[in-house]
């Protein structure tokens, strides 16, 4: 079944290749490889499929375009972009549930680079629900809507920007196993007076972590190297060659400044771990998600 797939980029996206630059195509618009969205998509598909013991093929994803005149901005010295992005996913009919569960975990997960820090938080919108089994369709209602879609294939990449980006996207590949498959998600709303980013609330938080377990890192870094066996901070914050699972995302606005922190696969000891940084009655817990809550 082919899914025509916008994504609407709540905040910043950034697709990069080691310079800080976002990926641009021929037409100097922001510019989504193939490659990048299918490992997204597959690797959290898995993480659904595992758990219910089903097995399911690798889906067949175009790459991702906007029509619109780049929206670009510079946070920390790379290009982040927040322009619609628009792709064709192919998968096969007995796996749309399970992908149709990817998509709506990628939207509160992200998409692209530094999603721990709140980047690429998204909504997904399906152009085409023809075919879509009633039960899906209920299920997954709010993706359905109608708007104008725009082919992908007509856009191409400098194969040479391709090679790079190949080679790094396989090292956060690797790192994506750190999250293991899908069994809960927590968020939390905490209570701040004052605007912070997510990088700053996330160093904080650390800090935070390490004075309370005592972890210890060698040469006084503030992070498990690759080859380390993680502490208990870095197994929830991320680590060399790990991708963390707590997300920290910012916002700020005329209703005032409010961080929110999404912990993936949270066992008992790791909630109150953070709980407890985050200090009593400055915190809200505002939803708690399983398999179910994803897979009809």
């Amino acid at each position: 079944m082919e899914l025509q797939c916008i994504v609407r980029f709540k905040t910043p996206c950034h697709i990069g290749y080691g310079t800080g630059g976002q990926v641009r195509d021929f037409r100097n618009k922001p510019y989504i490889p193939s490659i990048i969205l299918s490992t997204q998509i597959y690797l959290e598909a898995l993480r659904f499929a595992i758990p219910l013991k089903r097995q399911i093929s690798p889906p067949k994803v175009s790459d991702g375009i906007t029509c619109e005149e780049p929206n670009i901005v510079k946070i920390r010295g790379k290009e982040f972009f927040r322009n619609d992005i628009y792709f064709l996913l192919n998968v096969e009919d007995m796996d749309l549930d399970i992908y149709l569960a990817a998509l709506k975990s990628l939207q509160n997960t992200g998409i692209g680079a530094s999603t721990s820090q709140g980047f690429g938080y998204n909504q997904i919108i399906i152009v085409n629900s023809n075919g879509i089994p009633q039960k899906l369709n209920d299920k997954f209602s709010e993706f359905f809507k109608e708007e104008k879609f725009y082919n992908p294939s007509l856009v191409r990449l400098v194969q040479s920007i391709f090679s790079r980006i190949k080679r790094n996207w396989s090292s956060w590949k690797r790192a994506y196993s750190n999250i293991g498959p899908f069994i809960n998600r927590v968020y939390y709303k905490i209570n701040i007076t004052e605007k912070v980013t997510s990088s700053s609330f996330r160093g904080e938080l650390r800090r935070k972590l390490i004075e309370i377990t005592g972890a210890k890192h060698k040469d006084e870094v503030a992070v498990c190297g690759p080859r380390d066996i993680p502490c208990k901070v870095c197994k929830l914050m991320g680590y060399m060659g790990g991708k963390s699972r707590v997300i920290v995302r910012s916002f700020s606005g005329r209703q005032g400044n409010s961080i929110y922190v999404i912990g993936e696969n949270l066992t008992l000891e790791e909630k109150e771990l953070l709980e407890e940084a985050f200090g009593e009655g400055n915190y809200q817990k505002v939803l708690e998600e399983t398999l179910s809550d994803y897979v009809p």
